[in-house]
């Protein structure tokens, strides 16, 4: 996936909370990325998000739940 080369189109979100356990998680949630990380959607990807924080830039495949 790092190397596609991917647009981001525009930003849907920023994580605001982070939680440890599982039953936690709500919108703008993460247990692992920071408090303040910005979050792209990608142009023509409807399965792929960009997280943006401090320096980095990382890529996440979107997987559906069920």
């Amino acid at each position: 996936m790092d190397e596609l080369e991917l647009e981001e189109d525009e930003q849907i979100g920023k994580f605001d909370f982070i939680v440890t356990k599982a039953e936690e998680f709500k919108n703008d949630s993460a247990n692992i990325l920071p408090i303040g990380a910005d979050i792209y959607s990608v142009k023509d990807r409807a399965d792929i998000l960009i997280v943006k924080y401090e320096s980095e830039i990382k890529r996440y495949l979107l997987l559906s739940e069920g």
